[in-house]
């Protein structure tokens, strides 16, 4: 009988190296596999093909180790950033945002709330005008305040106010505040003008919709839509749009109605004027009525192109005067009036024309109702002069002391009956929208962000900076 040599091979991993298990039991030396071997059919059966516990074990030791230390150094870099973040944030290297947080809690007082959001107060003053209310001057300011949020995110909000400070008390006494146009990108106010009319009466006028006077006792501006603009018919279907006239013709108003007319109307005498009527009233081709008064005014003239060598004089004047009518103010400057021997309108000027020198021009004379003028300090010169105030006693002037340059300014007070200089001040600032008042003991002089008092000889009692007004608040 013939015999078969049987080579066995690892049903796994194919090895030849074995040992014997006995009972034709095998364990393959490569893998660990054990399996038996059928001689009779020459079949080599599969018994165990996982492996030992012991190396199954070892390579689970192996894993956690390599996780432990994985989660050993995550947690050192960890804590080490957080470290390194509390070190530079007490040093100020950066701020610290708010953080919205969400917690799930039991109780209210193991509750975490955000941290609340901060806002940032900031005022800005700027002096506008002064007015006198029984011997105590008063500044009406500019004022705006910004708002702003510890969130880069949020937008920063304005208001702006109109606000009047007491000199003699420091203090702030009232305010109005101005409405924002929803349309302006920047919290801007809606336009409004501010305009002082004949004996300090302010009025404000919002939107050219909406007229509020000062009320001087009271501190505050009323609104008087309602009670200036009732006696007259033409206005009870409503104003479409109110404006200021020109200055130099008087306390009007120009107006618009919602049907489409328009008319020149003066409240203080409740009187309306279609545009002949308010040409004819200002020129003076309308004569005053007959309760008019002579005034005594003071004007400087204005640079002539005609005689560009004539230097500025100070003219004193007097004129008709009715409060509350249209006018037009007198301006002198030194010009060509020329005129034909019969008196007809001159087509072309040319030069055999006949003209005269004159101050103040024919019609403008007839049409300011000035009677007469004259100069009232023929042997001083002035350069860039400006009229401060005049109490009808006193004239407050100032000018500079250079011919080229607006610097260097000199105020003086003048007595209006010989024109004797008081005294003079020499003016510490840049001279630039000063407005003045005369008191009974005192002199106050106002620019955009300084107050100045003088005592009765000139001399200088103190200065307020109204920029010390302004404050940071949070």
């Amino acid at each position: 009988m013939t015999s078969n040599i049987l080579t066995i091979k690892c049903p796994q991993c194919g090895s030849i190296k074995h040992s014997s298990l006995g009972n034709e039991k095998y364990q393959c030396e490569g893998c660990g596999a054990v399996y038996f071997v059928d001689k009779n059919d020459v079949h080599v059966f599969h018994h165990q093909q996982s492996e030992p516990k012991k190396t199954i074990q070892s390579k689970n030791n192996t894993i956690n180790i390599v996780v432990i230390v994985c989660a050993s150094i995550f947690c050192t870099v960890i804590f080490g950033v957080i470290a390194v973040l509390q070190v530079l944030g007490s040093e100020g290297f950066f701020e610290s945002k708010p953080v919205a947080y969400s917690a799930k809690s039991t109780s209210d007082k193991n509750r975490t709330n955000p941290p609340a959001t901060v806002n940032k107060e900031k005022w800005t003053h700027k002096n506008i005008d002064i007015f006198v209310y029984k011997d105590t001057p008063y500044l009406i300011m500019k004022s705006k305040l910004k708002i702003s949020k510890d969130d880069p995110f949020s937008r920063r909000e304005e208001q702006h106010f109109i606000k009047i400070y007491d000199t003699q008390a420091n203090q702030f006494v009232g305010q109005f505040e101005l409405p924002i146009d929803e349309k302006s990108h920047f919290s801007e106010p809606i336009p409004y003008e501010l305009r002082k009319w004949d004996n300090d009466d302010f009025l404000l006028l919002i939107d050219k919709q909406k007229l509020y006077r000062l009320n001087k006792h009271n501190k505050i501006f009323e609104y008087v839509n309602d009670t200036m603009f009732a006696k007259q018919p033409e206005f009870s279907q409503g104003l479409a749009e109110i404006k200021f006239v020109s200055k130099e013709w008087g306390d009007g108003l120009y107006v618009y109605t919602n049907k489409g007319k328009h008319f020149y109307f003066y409240p203080n005498i409740d009187k309306l004027y279609k545009d002949d009527e308010f040409y004819k009233a200002r020129t003076g081709a309308t004569p005053l009525p007959a309760n008019f008064s002579v005034r005594t005014a003071f004007s400087f003239s204005t640079i002539s192109n005609d005689y560009p060598d004539e230097n500025c004089r100070l003219i004193q004047y007097e004129y008709q005067y009715l409060p509350g009518y249209p006018r037009e103010e007198a301006w002198f400057k030194w010009s060509n009036f020329y005129y034909t021997k019969q008196n007809q309108a001159i087509v072309i000027i040319n030069s055999d024309t006949p003209y005269e020198k004159v101050l103040l021009e024919p019609w403008l004379k007839k049409a300011s109702r000035t009677l007469k003028y004259r100069d009232f300090t023929p042997d001083r010169v002035y350069f860039f002069p400006k009229l401060l105030d005049d109490n009808g006693d006193s004239l407050l002037i100032a000018f500079s002391t250079s011919p080229v340059k607006k610097d260097n300014y000199v105020i003086q007070l003048l007595d209006t009956k010989d024109a004797d200089i008081r005294w003079s001040y020499n003016f510490p600032l840049t001279f630039n929208s000063v407005k003045a008042k005369i008191l009974n003991d005192r002199i106050i002089l106002m620019t955009a962000d300084k107050l100045i008092q003088l005592n009765h000889d000139g001399k200088q009692d103190f200065i307020l900076d109204t920029k010390s007004l302004d404050s940071n608040k949070e």
